[in-house]
């Protein structure tokens, strides 16, 4: 809870200076991109929480990670969270950075499980059903799962959409065995 808390305001922060500099959709990429670099590596993950690595050697590895990859606002506020000790919450900055952003500029992300690649027509009618809903511009994430069996699960925050084959199947389980046959 206090990590959010704090992880929260550094991004608040740094959004309304990327506002203000008019650079926020910049600095969105470049947190995308260091998160994108997070999750690819464990190593790298371990090395933002670390206490035992000095911050200099931190900040070389930053450096060599990030200088001119990323805008120099970025690259600034990764450093000064490294001298102050506060680069583990690099993860939960960013992240808090996106939801931000994302409301801000009153987008959605949505996550789109089926069991197989999607026509176009389909994401565009899935889309346009979405963006009807929610009244927001949907930023969609298709997804393949076969443990689904069959049909779509979407995922909006923390309201899940199950319509589901695997879904079904345990619906019809659960009634089998409670003995409610209707």
């Amino acid at each position: 809870m206090f990590e959010q808390r704090v992880s929260s305001r550094y991004a608040k922060a740094m959004l309304q200076t990327a506002v203000k500099e008019g650079v926020a959709d910049t600095l969105y990429k470049d947190f995308k991109f260091v998160d994108s670099l997070l999750d690819m590596s464990d190593e790298l993950k371990s090395l933002t929480q670390s206490p035992v690595i000095r911050n200099w050697m931190k900040k070389n590895i930053y450096k060599e990670l990030f200088e001119g990859r990323v805008s120099a606002l970025a690259f600034q506020f990764i450093m000064m969270l490294t001298v102050k000790n506060r680069d583990g919450l690099i993860p939960s900055i960013v992240n808090q950075y996106v939801v931000q952003y994302n409301k801000m500029n009153n987008l959605l992300p949505v996550e789109v499980f089926t069991t197989e690649e999607l026509d176009a027509g389909l994401k565009a009618k899935i889309e346009l059903q979405l963006t009807n809903w929610s009244k927001k511009k949907i930023l969609p994430e298709y997804k393949i799962d076969p443990s689904i069996k069959g049909g779509i699960l979407i995922k909006v925050d923390d309201w899940v959409y199950d319509g589901s084959v695997r879904h079904q199947l345990e619906m019809l389980h659960e009634r089998l065995i409670s003995g409610d046959a209707s």
